[in-house]
């Protein structure tokens, strides 16, 4: 992305209702807040929350195992993995313990507003007026989400932390409040945190599904990783195997290729600038990339592009292709501040997960239909069939 293109256009992101939360906020302030943040987003410290993100997913694993009892095996995944990504962040950027009972509080409030958020976006699709500020700010919508924001905002921002960490075991959570009468505002912290909150609930957990979706109609592929996860964990640490999973890594990209959560990247230009020779683009621009689309393009994934693939991403044709014609965290200064905390824990996820459980679908790939929303969505669930592998 060019240095022209650093600013996110509003409109995209309107129902979040976050403005300055660091994915919606104006230029100069993500830059100061961008550079804050950076600390809690580094590989090392990435790195550290291995052990939190391996407790969250065998509570995941624990919580299959019990509903898989109940069910005859047949269950829907999603709300499950949905819990397991807001502990992700609750026990890692927020420095919450794994039992403390108000994470199920902030899963609850974080769910009511994003369900809430997309009634509303589905409904403004169909009648655009109430997109504006004049019937959405009046609406019960809009109260309902209001109402669970400050919930949470109250409940994150008035924690009390049992002593005083050092800087390097500093939480976000630790490091908005304790910097901000000094680098944010009050408003700015709250927007932070639901910024986190709503990636968390929604693009990390839709894309774990999706993936154990693929794989179920992949049984080859999911067979292929069980026999790759069985092997590195018995031989290495768990960040070391995570490493060295080399059809893991194509998996979890194959996944963001055929179904990006955030599907539409945007950016407001702040000057004007030469995208062509001649071709000049104006000052405060909206433009968008759809990389649903862009990721199903024939002439770069071939033929087959609609298909299911981790093969996709084998070195010699990734090097074939251009760098930014794989985009599921966007692409330059302006990308997802949290690429790596999503990669690590989605890693984390699926290796507990296909390490203890075979899954499999009667829904057929040719018959999936996704559907644009504030985020890509599936027009209707798939149950997935469990079984439980046996331990080697």
């Amino acid at each position: 992305m060019s240095k022209s293109c650093l600013q996110r256009p509003l409109i995209l992101l309107k129902f979040f209702d976050v403005d300055e939360g660091l994915l919606s906020s104006r230029y100069n302030q993500w830059i100061h807040d961008r550079r804050f943040m950076n600390q809690y987003f580094s590989t090392k410290k990435i790195q550290s929350y291995i052990a939190s993100f391996y407790e969250c997913a065998d509570c995941l694993v624990d919580k299959i195992n019990k509903k898989h009892s109940h069910t005859n095996n047949e269950i829907e995944l999603l709300p499950l993995i949905e819990f397991c990504a807001v502990q992700g962040v609750c026990t890692t950027l927020f420095g919450m313990a794994l039992e403390d009972e108000r994470i199920s509080d902030i899963y609850k409030k974080t769910s009511v507003i994003f369900e809430t958020n997309t009634e509303t976006f589905e409904n403004g699709l169909k009648n655009p007026l109430q997109f504006l500020d004049i019937f959405y700010k009046r609406s019960s919508n809009y109260r309902k989400v209001k109402n669970a924001q400050k919930y949470l905002t109250d409940l994150l921002t008035n924690m009390k932390f049992e002593s005083e960490s050092g800087e390097s075991d500093e939480s976000l959570l630790q490091g908005l409040i304790k910097n901000g009468s000094e680098k944010f505002t009050k408003k700015q912290v709250r927007e932070h945190i639901l910024t986190f909150l709503n990636a968390g609930l929604d693009t990390t957990s839709a894309m774990i599904n999706y993936t154990i979706l693929f794989l179920a109609m992949n049984l080859n592929c999911q067979e292929k990783l069980a026999e790759e996860i069985t092997e590195n964990l018995q031989n290495a640490t768990e960040l070391d195997a995570l490493l060295k999973m080399e059809y893991l890594d194509r998996v979890v990209k194959e996944s963001f290729r055929l179904a990006p959560p955030i599907f539409l990247i945007g950016r407001e230009t702040i000057e004007d600038f030469e995208i062509l020779p001649g071709v000049i683009i104006p000052k405060d621009t909206a433009l968008t990339i759809n990389t649903f689309v862009l990721h199903r393009r024939k002439e770069i994934y071939g033929d087959d592009s609609h298909n299911f693939n981790p093969d996709n991403f084998l070195p010699e044709k990734i090097a074939n292709r251009h760098s930014f014609s794989f985009q599921p965290f966007s692409t330059g200064r302006r990308n997802c501040i949290g690429y790596r905390f999503a990669i690590f824990f989605i890693k984390v996820v699926l290796v507990q997960l296909i390490k203890n459980f075979k899954f499999t679908t009667k829904s057929k790939y040719e018959d999936l239909r996704f559907k644009y929303g504030m985020t890509l969505k599936l027009t209707e669930n798939h149950l997935l069939m469990v079984d439980k592998r046996n331990s080697k």
